[in-house]
């Protein structure tokens, strides 16, 4: 009774540190990258995750290059850059858990401790029900034993399951263990954090003040390189001022220069105009005449068309009466042809009945010659016996 007793109480521990591993959030950053390659999830979000870790690495090291200079602008840039890369990062972090929590393989996980803790708690119900029976029936044998705890006993042996219940229990605080570094270690994270973002907000609220007061370096310079580009642009407009005066006058000359030439060529365009016209004119009288000539070929095409129609009307009418001559003369043919045939049947069935009724006639006469034959010898035996 008191090893049952013993092995409840392992039972019980157990499964108490099981339900503790379930309750407590999972935490898979120190097997995250082993679970990526091993069961191929979220590759892709684990690579952009490491270039995104490449580049919180290059922004740190490039903050702490630029925080001690005296332009303040680089160091804001990067700081900012430095924010929303660790932001990406974060979210990238959250998603590859998310989809490791939610692989298969953690689904299937997940079943399958709650079937352990559904079997542990069937084990456990079993050794209190015979311990409780034990303790009330004061015996120890394992003859007095109900057929269920003997079966336990007989699956999986004391020492045996003792031996395996320490290792599931040192397992068990292993990862408890994993657990409370991983926490340490966030809680560490979590400070740094704090840290960089108090200090950022203390720069952003210098920046600010330095703004109300207008003693920003940035904006300072942008002011300063505003008004050096505002008067290299006065320098510029006006040396393009003068250039573009320069090219009007010239400008001008040559416009000068083209009405002399556009005026000649207007006098050259008129008189080649005057030519096209006359040219135009004797075209179009040319295809007038061109014209009636057509028309009248058209005409007569016209006629000699009509006169084609209508003997092709006149040859089609002469072509159906033909035809229909020919259908006439082949229903007289085929009439002609049935009536020989028909007489022909007529003359064979003449001919076969006249034959019929020959066979019939000459096998009767021979049947009646037989016969008188045959008369003739009983005759003629007959009276042979009568003169003896």
């Amino acid at each position: 009774m008191v090893a049952i007793q013993q092995a409840v109480e392992i039972l019980q521990q157990c499964r108490d540190q099981l339900e503790l591993c379930t309750q407590t959030p999972l935490n898979i950053e120190s097997y995250r990258e082993e679970l990526i390659h091993e069961c191929h999830i979220a590759i892709d979000l684990w690579n952009e995750l490491k270039s995104s870790e490449k580049r919180v690495l290059e922004l740190e090291s490039n903050t702490k290059i630029t925080k001690g200079l005296s332009n303040k602008m680089e160091y804001s840039k990067a700081a900012n850059e430095l924010l929303v890369v660790k932001k990406k990062s974060k979210e990238l972090s959250s998603q590859i858990n998310k989809e490791i929590n939610t692989s298969s393989i953690m689904v299937k996980n997940t079943k399958r401790v709650k079937i352990e803790l559904d079997r542990l708690d069937d084990t456990l119900r079993i050794a209190q029900l015979e311990l409780q029976l034990q303790s009330s029936e004061s015996s120890t044998t394992t003859g007095n034993m109900t057929p269920s705890l003997q079966a336990e006993l007989e699956a999986v042996p004391a020492q045996l399951l003792r031996e395996q219940l320490i290792t599931q229990n040192k397992v068990i605080n292993q990862a408890l263990e994993e657990v409370r570094y991983t926490l340490h270690r966030e809680k560490e994270d979590h400070r740094e954090l704090v840290a960089d973002i108090q200090f950022e907000i203390k720069t952003i609220r210098d920046n600010l003040d330095a703004m109300a007061n207008g003693t920003y370096p940035p904006a300072m310079e942008f002011e300063a390189r505003q008004i050096d580009r505002r008067r290299n642009q006065t320098n510029n407009i006006n040396n393009q001022r003068g250039t573009i005066q320069n090219e009007i006058d010239v400008l001008k000359a040559r416009i000068f220069e083209d009405g002399k030439v556009q005026d000649a060529t207007i006098s050259i365009l008129q008189h080649e105009q005057l030519v096209l016209e006359q040219r135009l004119a004797d075209v179009i009288q040319y295809n007038t005449t061109s014209m009636h000539d057509i028309e009248t070929t058209l005409f007569n095409l016209h006629n000699e068309q009509s006169n084609i129609t209508v003997v092709l009307q006149q040859f089609a009418i002469r072509v159906a009466k033909e035809q229909e001559e020919e259908k006439v003369l082949a229903e007289l043919e085929r009439a002609r042809l049935a009536e020989l045939e028909y007489e022909k049947s007529i003359d064979e069935k003449e001919y076969f009945a006249a034959l019929w009724i020959q066979l019939r006639w000459k096998a009767y006469c021979k049947r009646k010659a037989m016969k008188q034959k045959s008369n003739k010898k009983s005759k003629k035996g007959a009276n042979g016996g009568s003169k003896k």
